[in-house]
């Protein structure tokens, strides 16, 4: 009834595929978000997150070797209304860079209880047009991640991400 094709629709229903797999494709984007357990009103709160938040994905960046383009915020207020804001830019895979862009939108929009909050970066590159006075910059956070890979993601912070770590357990 189906011809030819027939044949390989019931190989297909009973798992017999020999098609290669391809277990890895390119990412698109990666993201982080946190939900939290009350609604958030203080925005300074929020941009302790988002530094944080910012450090994490910077290291997973620095780890397959890419550069973002694009940082997008991510907010879920507390009506469950969520609004996502992005901007393009520069290259980067710099922790401060990517906090910089993402709470810049934060401080754009409305200021109203806060259910959940996030950052995803895309545009991914393998390379970054770098400028003279930004290869110290580059030297500096390239440092830190090979540090933080061999001995551990919180093995060493900046003096901004232990700031905003003392602030949200102050806070809880």
């Amino acid at each position: 009834m189906l011809g030819n094709h027939g044949k390989q629709i019931l190989e297909l229903a009973d798992g017999v595929d020999n098609r290669t797999v391809t277990p890895y494709a390119d990412p698109k984007s990666m993201g982080k978000e946190h939900t939290f357990q009350q609604d958030i009103q203080d925005f300074d709160y929020l941009k302790d997150v988002l530094r944080l938040i910012a450090g994490e994905l910077s290291f997973e960046i620095h780890q397959k070797g890419l550069y973002c383009r694009t940082v997008t915020l991510k907010v879920t207020y507390d009506d469950m209304q969520q609004i996502t804001r992005s901007k393009s830019g520069e290259a980067t895979k710099k922790t401060g860079e990517i906090y910089s862009t993402a709470v810049s939108m934060l401080d754009k929009i409305e200021k109203r209880p806060v259910r959940l909050v996030g950052i995803s970066l895309s545009g991914f590159t393998e390379h970054r047009q770098m400028s003279f006075s930004s290869e110290k910059e580059e030297a500096i956070d390239n440092t830190l991640f090979r540090i933080q890979q061999r001995y551990g993601r919180h093995i060493i912070k900046t003096g901004s991400e232990l700031g905003a770590q003392k602030r949200l357990s102050d806070g809880d």
